[in-house]
């Protein structure tokens, strides 16, 4: 009875006192309003019920609802609530207590974008990881360039976005290849050209303060031939902020010229020089080498035998004669006399 009252009446206040029965009638009741689709109703009730027990009294209760379609059903039931601020926090309160969003987000910015849900844009892509590459703001199709249009005019002086898109391109650029922020729209104007082009105010001085200090390039002209800083008087508060980056950008053109320099000078071709010698050195050069030649070939020569003498081969023979026959009969002839035998012992 009570859930068909909360859900048929809209102007009924939600008294405390039915924050605080028993967890079980209450979840009934919030199943009940869930089931009829009545989330504005659902969220007074988590609203007061927060009040009562704190901010996480509920946490969790939203984990089966998916935001792409919470949102869907309040535009169809608030089909002329543009920028009611009332839609977006049903659709925070929703988010904080486990509602789901897809990956990357695009119907859910896509929505926020056209319903100029602008805080709730905010709060999706830095607190809920929705992919800001699908931003498209004023018809910018450069979602960088969107995303500092956002925290100029559309929720001024609020540049967390701008500072997400950085930090995602800064750690992985081949994902998030759209949020360079080197990128220059159809004008050829780049960041720091949006943020020159008008009057100065404090958001357009924080926006290049912020740039500046990202090292966002600066020294880039547009289709009109104008760098950023050309806009500007030296009056301007943006001026000495400008001038700054200018010279940054300089020093950093002077590193990469000298290292493109230093690699050049690695790589140029030394051609060999081939040296030619008159004929008469060469003459004398090869007959220095013959004498070399010859010189080594007698040196190679075997050492010479010494010369054996028939005397002292016939004495090594009368060696080797008396080492085998221990006696032996000499012919011995004397003048005049027959031969006599000598027996030598």
């Amino acid at each position: 009875m009570i859930s068909d009252f909360l859900a048929e009446s809209s102007d009924f206040e939600i008294p405390e006192e039915l924050c605080k029965i028993p967890q079980k009638p209450f979840d009934k009741i919030m199943h009940y309003l869930m089931e009829q689709g009545k989330w504005i109703r659902i969220y007074q009730l988590v609203t007061k019920h927060n009040r009562v027990h704190g901010i996480q009294s509920l946490s969790g209760f939203a984990s089966e609802i998916l935001i792409e379609q919470l949102i869907s059903h309040l535009v169809k039931e608030f089909p002329n609530e543009k920028s009611s601020n009332l839609i977006e926090r049903v659709v925070e309160c929703f988010l904080r207590n486990g509602g789901r969003v897809d990956p990357g987000g695009q119907i859910c910015i896509t929505n926020a974008v056209e319903r100029q849900w602008y805080n709730l844009l905010n709060t999706l892509i830095c607190d809920y990881n929705c992919d800001p590459q699908y931003l498209n703001i004023d018809s910018c199709i450069i979602p960088i360039h969107s995303a500092l249009i956002l925290g100029l005019h559309k929720d001024p002086g609020n540049f967390s976005v701008l500072k997400i898109c950085m930090k995602l391109y800064a750690k992985n650029p081949d994902k998030y290849a759209r949020l360079d922020p080197k990128q220059r729209d159809r004008n050829g104007d780049t960041l720091f050209h949006l943020v020159v082009k008008e009057t100065c105010n404090t958001q357009l001085k924080q926006a290049a303060e912020l740039l500046q200090q990202k090292h966002v390039p600066c020294k880039v002209q547009n289709k009109d031939e104008r760098l950023p800083l050309d806009y500007l008087k030296a009056s301007d508060p943006r001026y000495k902020i400008l001038h700054k980056a200018m010279e940054y950008d300089t020093s950093q053109m002077k590193i990469v010229e000298k290292q493109k320099k230093s690699n050049d000078e690695r790589t140029i071709y030394h051609p060999i020089v081939e040296i030619r010698k008159e004929p008469s050195v060469l003459k004398i050069e090869h007959r220095r080498d013959e004498q070399k030649h010859d010189d080594k070939t007698i040196d190679s020569k075997p050492p010479k035998q010494p010369k054996i003498t028939n005397e002292s081969h016939l004495s090594q023979i009368q060696k080797l004669i008396d080492s085998i026959s221990p006696k032996q009969s000499v012919l011995e002839h004397s003048s005049g006399e027959s031969c006599k035998e000598i027996i030598v012992s």
